[in-house]
């Protein structure tokens, strides 16, 4: 059980996609590469309060919805610093944010870099901080 201390990647839940016919499928906590290998595309939402990336295949369901369901207040999701979600795609084995609808120029105060274990965010908000508003 010790080891338990040292994981940091955790399964958390099933849910139904209310998109593809109610297919089952994960979400995942600061999810290991292994664990991402095998998905193009996921979605995520960090939490730099808590340090943790919630992760889902990109197909199944939009970032509102997975945040109410993991029992959080829907509008955190969108007006908190310390929310950020996005989605990415694979390139060469490590997953890079792509898009972020979310993304606010009040994101830039807070250091991100953590997130990069687990999916690279570094170089969407650099390459697009002066899009931020």
């Amino acid at each position: 059980m010790r080891l338990l201390k040292y994981l940091t990647e955790k399964y958390l839940t099933r849910f139904k996609s209310q998109y593809e016919g109610g297919v089952s499928f994960e979400v995942f906590i600061n999810p290991s590469q292994k664990e991402l290998r095998e998905f193009d595309a996921v979605r995520f939402i960090a939490n730099n309060e808590t340090k943790k990336v919630y992760v889902w295949d990109a197909q199944y369901e939009i970032h509102a919805v997975i945040w109410e369901k993991l029992g959080f207040s829907s509008n955190n999701i969108y007006n908190s610093k310390d929310i950020l979600s996005g989605t990415t795609v694979k390139k060469g084995g490590k997953h890079e944010t792509k898009y972020s609808d979310a993304m606010k120029k009040h994101h830039l105060s807070v250091d991100w870099e953590w997130v990069n274990k687990y999916i690279d965010v570094t170089k969407f908000i650099e390459k697009n901080t002066r899009y931020f508003h």
